[in-house]
Order: C-alpha cells, then sequence, then structure tokens
C-alpha cells in the first residue's frame, strides 16, 4: 500500500509541474485531466449483493426467480472477482519489478493502465449481460416494473459515483427506509418521496449523459499523456504538452456545465430533505438529520484530526465476539508453534466477551458520546459544509479524471490534508471528551476486558 501511494503521488506531483496549464487570470476556469489511476482500487464488484437484493425485490420475482437470479448474480461475481484478481496482480508484479531505464518505467505504468482499460471495459460487458439475462425471465407484469428497476440502478450505481458535491451521495429514500417510525408517519412522506425520486431521477439522467459526453474527449487526452512519456526529445514533450494544454481548455465550458448539473442534484435533495423535516417528530428529526449529515461526511475527503481514542475503544469492545475467533484462525493457520499467534490467541482466550448488559451500557454511551462529540466538531468547525462558491471540483469520468479549477493549479488532496490539520482547541477538548469517556467506559468492564484496550 505505501508503495502504492507513493506511485500515486509521485506521479501526480509530475503531472502537476510537467503539464503546467496555460498562464491564466486568478478568477479564470480551467480543467486538468488525468488517467484513471482507480486501477489500483478494482477489487469490488460494480454491482454490490446488498443493491442486487434490492432489485429482484423491485422486480417481485418469486421463489424459483429468485433462485436462477441469484446464481446468476453469484456467476458474475465470481467472474468479476477472477478478473478483478489477475488484472490487480499483474499491476502489482509490474509495480513491483525494478527498472532502472527511464522509458522502459513509463512503458510499465501505459501497460498498467492499459490493464485497468481491459478490466473496466469486460466488467461493463459483464454487467450487461447480468441484466439482459434477468430481464429474459420475466413476466409481462413483471417488465412492467423494469423501468423503476431501471431508475433505482441509477441511484444505487452512478448518484455517488459522478458525484461533485458531498449532499449529491445522499438517498433520502434509504435513510427514510432505515429510520424506525410509526407507520403513519412513514406512509405520511411517501407522496413527497415520489414527487423526489421522479425530480431526482430526471437530474440524475441529464447528469450522467453530460458525464458521458465529457468522457470520451477525457479519456483521449489520458491516452496523450503516454505520448507525453514516451517522447524523449524535449521538442516533441513540449508539443505535446501544449497539444494536452490545448484540449483541456477545450473542456472547459462542458465541466462547468457538469458543475452545475451536480448542483441541481445537491440542491434537489437539500430541497426535499427540508420538505421532510418539516413533517417529523422532534425524536425522529435529529435522527434523520444525523443519517444525512454522516453520509455527506463520509463523502468528504478523509480528515485524520477526526480520530478518537474512546469511540476506537467501545467499537474494539463490542467487536470482541468477533475478533476473538479471528485469533483462533490465525493460530491455526500458522501453527500453533508460531509464538506470536500462539500467545495472542491465548490473550484473547482470558478476556471475557462483553455481556449484554455491558453491550446495552456500551451502546447508551457511544450515544451520548457521538451526541457530544457532533457539538465539539461544530464548536470548533470541524468538517462544516465547503464553501458556499468552491473553486475546484473533482469529476471521476467513465476513464479519465477531470478537476475543474480557478487559480494557477489545481490543488491536490495531500495539499489539502496539510490546510486541514485540527487547531490546538480542538485537540485539547478532543483530547478532555476521549478521556472523560474512556473513563466511564471502564467503569462498565471488568480488569480483564480493561486489558484489551489498555493501549488505546
Amino acid at each position: 500500500m505505501r508503495i502504492m501511494m507513493q506511485t500515486i503521488c509521485c506521479v501526480l506531483l509530475l503531472l502537476a509541474m510537467g503539464v503546467p496549464s496555460a498562464i491564466a487570470a486568478k478568477d479564470d476556469w480551467h480543467v486538468e485531466v488525468e488517467p484513471d489511476w482507480r486501477g489500483y482500487y478494482r477489487s469490488e464488484s460494480p454491482v454490490v449483493a446488498r443493491d442486487f437484493r434490492r432489485y429482484m425485490e423491485a422486480l417481485e420475482l418469486d421463489d424459483e426467480q429468485m433462485a436462477t437470479a441469484r446464481d446468476l448474480f453469484t456467476a458474475f461475481e465470481s467472474e468479476i472477482r477472477d478478473i478483478s484478481t489477475l488484472m490487480r496482480e499483474q499491476r502489482a508484479d509490474s509495480e513491483r519489478t525494478f527498472e532502472k531505464n527511464k522509458k522502459k518505467q513509463r512503458k510499465q505504468q501505459q501497460a498498467r493502465l492499459r490493464m485497468t482499460e481491459r478490466y473496466d471495459k469486460r466488467a461493463g460487458e459483464l454487467t450487461t449481460h447480468l441484466f439482459s439475462d434477468l430481464r429474459l425471465m420475466l413476466t409481462s407484469k413483471q417488465e412492467e416494473a423494469w423501468k423503476e428497476l431501471e431508475q433505482l440502478r441509477r441511484r444505487r450505481e452512478t448518484l455517488s459515483r459522478f458525484a461533485a458535491y458531498p449532499a449529491e451521495n445522499v438517498d433520502l429514500v434509504v435513510i427514510i427506509e432505515g429510520l424506525k417510525m410509526p407507520e403513519d408517519v412513514r406512509s405520511g412522506l411517501n407522496n413527497t418521496l415520489e414527487n423526489y425520486l421522479v425530480e431526482l431521477d430526471n437530474a440524475v439522467m441529464i447528469r450522467n449523459a453530460k458525464v458521458a459526453s465529457l468522457s470520451g474527449p477525457a479519456r483521449k487526452i489520458a491516452r496523450m499523456y503516454r505520448e507525453w512519456w514516451e517522447a524523449e526529445d524535449e521538442t516533441d514533450q513540449q508539443r505535446v504538452r501544449r497539444r494536452i494544454e490545448s484540449r483541456q481548455e477545450k473542456l472547459v465550458s462542458g465541466a462547468t456545465h457538469l458543475r452545475d448539473l451536480c448542483k441541481r442534484v445537491k440542491d434537489i435533495n437539500e430541497r426535499y430533505a427540508q420538505q421532510i423535516m418539516i413533517g417529523l417528530s422532534s425524536d425522529l428529526l435529529p435522527r434523520f438529520e444525523r443519517q444525512v449529515a454522516q453520509v455527506i461526511e463520509k463523502s468528504e475527503d478523509d480528515d485524520w484530526g477526526d480520530y478518537n481514542r474512546a469511540r476506537r475503544a467501545m467499537r474494539a469492545i463490542v467487536q470482541l465476539e468477533y475478533t476473538k475467533p479471528i485469533a483462533e484462525l490465525r493460530m491455526q493457520a500458522y501453527g500453533e508453534d508460531n509464538d506470536y499467534y500462539q500467545r495472542y490467541a491465548e490473550r484473547m482466550r482470558a478476556i471475557p466477551s462483553a455481556t449484554e448488559k455491558q453491550v446495552d451500557a456500551i451502546k447508551a454511551l457511544k450515544a451520548e458520546f457521538e451526541t457530544e462529540y457532533e457539538a465539539l466538531r461544530k464548536r470548533h468547525n470541524r468538517k462544516m459544509p465547503r464553501a458556499k462558491d468552491p473553486n475546484q471540483f473533482e469529476f471521476q469520468l467513465d476513464g479519465a479524471q477531470l478537476t475543474l479549477y480557478q487559480g494557477e493549479r489545481p490543488q491536490h488532496y495531500w495539499e489539502r490534508w496539510e490546510e486541514e490539520q485540527p487547531s490546538e482547541d480542538f485537540q485539547r477538548d478532543n483530547s478532555k471528551l476521549s478521556q472523560r469517556y474512556m473513563d466511564r467506559l471502564r467503569h462498565i468492564l471488568t480488569l480483564e476486558q480493561r486489558s484489551y484496550i489498555a493501549n488505546y
């Protein structure tokens, strides 16, 4: 992982230094296109099992159809896993092959990008075949629900994938489904949610169409980086750089339009969230707001300053019953004569799992903690919503990454991490909060159980 991240950072830095944007006014918008580096992370299926179950429920399949659909998905998931494994193995072998020659190093980088492209193409074909086969088994009545399925797929598979704003990632239907509420309250929201789905799906379709129209030109620019890497003569490198800059500037208009379409999706989510909040009781309202905030925060940049030892300790104790069997399996896998795993397994056996009473007490404690911690972050302006008018947007296209920015060059993620270091006041108050809840957690646990989190 460390080698992998170093490789990405180095290449991105070279791109930033080696392909400077044209001299630009501070307030002008510009575009930077990069190859799709996400091949490093192509390990998950493009359609996850949880979503596929939702699709089957939307079609109201009978038991026999359900069994056939599950078989189709199992075969699909298996083939996706196999081709992903082979692709990532080949990439890993290529990355770790020592090569002194700079030209051959660039060829290796190009080969890795081509591996990712082949995987994406095959994964897309398999996904198309999966849903084509699923559709073949439907009755005429079930076929009428296919439009609803396509709408559901757009929300589940593309809502977050092509999002530029954190609030775009919110699916209000999923949040409402996950909240426990009286049936009359839920039914009272049906009309609002139906209107929300229609308006959201229309906005997502238009946004996705713009993504598709930008993806082709962006992929061509990304491929031009290979030509730049292959060029040995400085004159040739400058010629390729000028072509890249020229083509990037031609995408500015389309990228700003995509930004506006993303904002439309965000605005729909925010507007309907406000409508839903009006109809919620005082006990449901904070739970709804918390779920929406969690989705938005998860989609923002990781903030290493938000680490809290009390939260980690509470989670570790609750998960102890799952951790202990894993320790036994590791000891069996590495052999009982392996001193490290033997001692670790013995240590885990000596720690009593949390009782039902303790688990309930820890859950109540964690709920109190999260309320206080959320208030602490707001007080110190930690992970508050981004600027109303941000000057940089990052879009994940099909086969390329595009950044729309103002200024001389875009700001890269490692530079944002440096800017987001927590203040001393936040660190002090966070430390006090952690200590207070660690003390309360220790009062709930036995000394044997506390040994598991003594280093936290």
